[in-house]
């Protein structure tokens, strides 16, 4: 982190973490826009 300070920084998703929240938005698990 440039700044020092982790929470600073946008977190960079893996791929599986990506496809894990996909699904997760598919089944409902989270609240947005969509």
């Amino acid at each position: 982190p440039i700044s020092g300070d982790p929470a600073a920084d946008p977190h960079v998703y893996t791929a599986a973490e990506w496809d894990a929240f996909v699904k997760g938005v598919h089944a409902g698990e989270f609240d947005g826009p969509w």
